[in-house]
């Protein structure tokens, strides 16, 4: 009962990040991507796909409950385009990027959540 509390209060707040879709430009302002859920399970999974020409991108967030109650976040990225590889330029120039923005982005919804 404890997991299932301290993740539904996530899915609680932010109950449109189940059935979103949104556009989101690179901060040159030159790329657009759609983004949409494509898999959720309630307190647990949340799988989006980007449409971005070449990359076809995947985020993977994934919630857990420790021990001591805490909701644990898991961000990953992916590419869906089996072409690529870790070696691949694109990804290589997108690793740097991501990471910041996934550090920032996670900070944000922690600050969010703790205000709550």
């Amino acid at each position: 009962m404890e997991r299932d509390s301290a993740l539904g209060k996530v899915i609680e707040m932010f109950p449109q990040i189940a059935s979103c879709s949104v556009s989101n430009a690179s901060p040159d302002g030159d790329a657009e991507m759609e983004i949409e859920v494509h898999r959720s399970e309630v307190n647990q999974l949340f799988l989006m796909h980007g449409n971005l020409t070449g990359l076809l991108t995947q985020m993977t967030v994934r919630f857990t409950v420790d021990q001591q109650n805490n909701c644990n976040v898991n961000l990953q990225y992916h590419s869906r385009n089996p072409e690529l590889t870790s070696a691949s330029d694109m990804i290589i120039a997108l690793k740097a990027d991501l990471a910041v923005r996934a550090l920032q982005g996670v900070a944000t919804l922690k600050a969010q959540l703790e205000q709550r």
